[in-house]
């Protein structure tokens, strides 16, 4: 009878260190978890800010009236940069044209009304001299400023990923428990496949307006993963 009670008493206390055992590691999960989710969350958040300071430059447009039209160049305001000039007329054509200084542009047009962008991320022009338009000869609409996505930089960005992506990752914010892949519409634009993909803890889409060398404009959605 006795050795049947010490029995019943071993199992007893193997039954209740089993489930000890069990309610600490259930615990302890649901502890955990939703700090990774917070980690997740906030490593997305660091991750597009990331993207869009590293992968922004700057647009300017310059609307522009003249009173002639053939070959000449035109003064404005100083912009800062090592700056590329595209020029389009009323009909979206463009126009060829060459920046001689960061203030004074060469335009060879057959129209006394067009639009000049400047960004580091235009195609060199060939060489282009003309005679300079006196200021009475030609107005300036305006002078608008602002930020865009460059494909340059993003192709840029699918090489880093690819042979670099642990220093990337370093350079992007992203902690190292977790890992991360930015996926878009683009063509040939792919930032996943080098590690190994779990279940997605968080992820956001985005559009973003995507400037091309040739000039072209396009809005593209990004969509950032954590896992």
């Amino acid at each position: 009878m006795m050795a049947k009670k010490k029995g019943a008493a071993h199992l007893e206390i193997i039954i209740a260190f089993t489930l000890f055992i069990s309610f600490t590691f259930f615990l302890l999960y649901f502890i955990q978890f939703p700090k990774q989710n917070r980690l997740a969350e906030t490593s997305l958040e660091i991750l597009q800010s990331k993207f869009e300071q590293d992968n922004y430059i700057n647009l300017t447009r310059i609307s522009i009236k003249t009173n002639s039209s053939g070959c000449f160049s035109v003064a404005f305001n100083t912009i800062d940069g090592n700056l590329k000039s595209l020029v389009r007329d009323t009909d979206g054509d463009i126009l060829h044209s060459k920046m001689e200084s960061s203030n004074i542009i060469n335009i060879d047009s057959s129209k006394n009304f067009f639009i000049i962008y400047l960004s580091s991320d235009f195609l060199d022009s060939s060489s282009l001299s003309c005679d300079r338009l006196l200021p009475s000869n030609y107005t300036i609409g305006g002078i608008e400023k602002s930020t865009i996505l460059s494909y340059k930089r993003l192709n840029s960005l699918v090489a880093d990923y690819r042979d670099n992506y642990l220093t990337l990752k370093t350079a992007l914010g992203i902690p190292q428990n977790l890992e991360f892949a930015i996926k878009s519409n683009i063509k040939g634009f792919s930032l996943e496949g080098t590690q190994q993909k779990e279940d997605i803890i968080t992820a956001k889409t985005a559009s973003y307006p995507v400037l091309y060398s040739d000039g072209r404009i396009e809005i593209k959605e990004f969509t950032f993963e954590i896992w």
